[in-house]
């Protein structure tokens, strides 16, 4: 079988080769150092680009050396997630770009005011409004946290008080804001 079949298939497609024999351990080994290189190679560029910093958790370990992997399924498992993470799209900046700006599409049709300055602020709100005591009354797609992400108070990153201010009714207008 030719390297480049191995670098497509999945993981289900991989176990089924190396059952019918049409695929070799010193095969799947060498095709999967290969890509693994590559993947790394493709990590470093891409973890050393601005846009990185802004989807999260870059800086993790991926791809196990291939002399950690004990058994065959170990080494089918891993040569699949190198080919996933190749095909996608977050192991390229300009995939990275492309989901950038699909996120801030979609996240200004629901009423957020975002775009290309304020989208790590806004990357930092959504994180905060996830872990806070907030996210338990109010969906993160509301217009409520569009309202408070867009108000003058949040633009300070003083989210917390922003959202008091908000329940408050004190954001845009004095008028209070009922809750059920």
């Amino acid at each position: 079988m030719k390297y480049s079949d191995i670098a497509g298939m999945s993981l289900n497609r991989l176990q089924k080769a190396v059952v019918s024999g049409e695929l070799s351990v010193p095969e799947i080994k060498t095709a999967y150092t290969s890509l693994r290189r590559t993947a790394m190679q493709r990590e470093r560029r891409v973890g050393a680009a601005a846009i990185v910093k802004e989807f999260g958790n870059t800086d993790r370990e991926y791809f196990r050396k291939p002399s950690t992997l004990n058994t065959t399924a170990d080494l089918l498992r891993e040569l699949a997630d190198v080919n996933r993470y190749l095909k996608s799209k977050r192991s390229t900046i300009t995939g990275l770009k492309e989901q950038r700006k699909n996120v801030i599409n979609s996240v200004q049709e629901m009423g957020f005011d975002v775009d290309n300055e304020n989208y790590s602020d806004f990357i930092k709100f959504m994180n905060w409004f996830r872990s806070s005591e907030y996210s338990m009354k109010y969906d993160s797609d509301s217009e409520e946290v569009a309202e408070v992400f867009n108000s003058e108070k949040a633009k300070k990153s003083a989210w917390k008080k922003a959202f008091q201010a908000f329940q408050r009714g004190q954001l845009e207008n004095d008028t209070p804001v009922r809750r059920y």
